[in-house]
């Protein structure tokens, strides 16, 4: 499996289930789920490469108990949550 099939797949995850989760939780998902072979840090790195591109949302986990998406500065420990654009890029 390519880097770009490694990245299609989470983004993939990420459009089925559309929830703001921390990498850990997601790849944790992800290995339940979809039985993937890459690593957690395979998937903070790309994670961050998405939030780069747009595709993700890094966002605070604590404005979520409000229901709102609050944007996280980089340097944090936020929570992802694809993006619209994200979505777009998948339909594509």
């Amino acid at each position: 499996m390519t880097k770009e099939d490694r990245r299609q797949q989470l983004l993939e995850f990420m459009k089925e289930h559309p929830l703001a989760l921390p990498p850990l939780l997601i790849y944790r998902n992800l290995k339940l789920h979809k039985d993937v072979t890459f690593t957690v840090d395979s998937v903070r790195n790309y994670l961050d490469e998405f939030a780069e591109e747009g595709l993700v949302l890094m966002v605070k986990k604590e404005p979520l108990d409000e229901g709102r998406l609050v944007e996280a500065e980089a340097g944090t420990r936020p929570y992802y949550i694809i993006s619209e654009d994200g979505r777009d890029y998948l339909s594509e």
